[in-house]
């Protein structure tokens, strides 16, 4: 469950931001990079020499969204949707 919740996080993430930047290398490359927390992506605009600036806001949510996630790892942060832990039990 572990890797087909973070291969289904980076491809929803992937092809959101893609069609948002309407570049496949900065979607799949930056949401990876994020996810990992493995520091830059490839190419010109997210690269080693580039910066997320160029990035158009929604994006940049997105992906810090994606280093949130990948930063508490993915079972806690799935956790955090699970009803049962919000019910204080007497």
């Amino acid at each position: 469950m572990f890797v087909f919740f973070y291969i289904a996080i980076i491809i929803i993430s992937g092809l959101i931001i893609s069609v948002l930047e309407e570049n496949t290398l900065v979607g799949i490359t930056g949401t990876i990079s994020t996810v990992g927390n493995i520091g830059p992506g490839l190419g010109h605009i997210i690269g080693p020499l580039g910066s997320y600036d160029s990035l158009k806001n929604f994006s940049k949510i997105i992906l810090t969204l994606d280093m949130y996630i990948g930063r508490l790892e993915l079972i806690p942060f799935l956790v955090l949707f699970q009803k049962d832990l919000w019910h204080i039990k007497n």
